[in-house]
């Protein structure tokens, strides 16, 4: 009988639990992958960033704003074949400190993963690096932190992805990416995207 109640339980704990909404990658920041250069732009603007400058046409940036708490050094927006195809954040943390700059980088790149797992579930891979290796690693420079999201746009059918991922690891900075990729969209022969940043 005991048994019974606590597998009925169980069950009704598992119906009642609210399901986690997961959203498609669909857009960056409200800009739709697919949308023209002047929404892309009024869209990031509109989340407070600075444009910067239209970089030779492929893509423009931004700075001075924040991503899921974040201070950001670069936000660019690419297109392809004058459509939004690709965005890149770039944010970085510094201590005088290894070991406290090695903690920031850390909890930055969990804030981040957090915000992008509660938005669009867990992520399709990870590679990670122990903590205490992290904290402890006097040359930290090969160590590398990924975690990936991919999705299938409902309107085209093809792959999008978001990669979080430490792109340099130094003793007292750590550069970390966020890179939303419509990278489907270009195998149809749209053009390719660039991959400079």
């Amino acid at each position: 009988m005991k048994q019974k109640l606590f597998f009925a339980l169980l069950v009704f704990t598992v119906l009642l639990r609210p399901v986690q909404a997961i959203e498609k990658i669909e857009d960056f920041l409200g800009a739709k992958f697919g949308s023209d250069r002047s929404a892309a732009k009024a869209a990031m603007i509109s989340h407070g960033y600075k444009f910067v400058d239209d970089k030779g046409g492929d893509y423009l940036s931004f700075k001075d704003g924040t991503y899921s708490g974040q201070a950001v050094k670069e936000l660019r927006v690419e297109f392809t074949n004058e459509k939004l195809s690709r965005a890149t954040v770039v944010f970085e943390v510094h201590s005088g400190k290894r070991e406290e700059c090695a903690r920031l980088g850390l909890d930055a790149y969990d804030q981040v993963r957090k915000a992008l797992t509660e938005k669009y579930g867990a992520p399709a891979s990870t590679t990670s690096v122990p903590r205490a290796k992290i904290l402890s690693d006097k040359t930290p420079a090969n160590t590398t932190l990924k975690s990936v999201w991919r999705t299938q746009s409902t309107l085209t059918g093809v792959n999008r992805s978001i990669t979080l991922s430490t792109a340099t690891i130094a003793l007292y900075t750590w550069v970390l990416n966020v890179v939303y990729d419509d990278s489907g969209s270009t195998a149809s022969g749209q053009g390719t995207v660039r991959k400079d940043i």
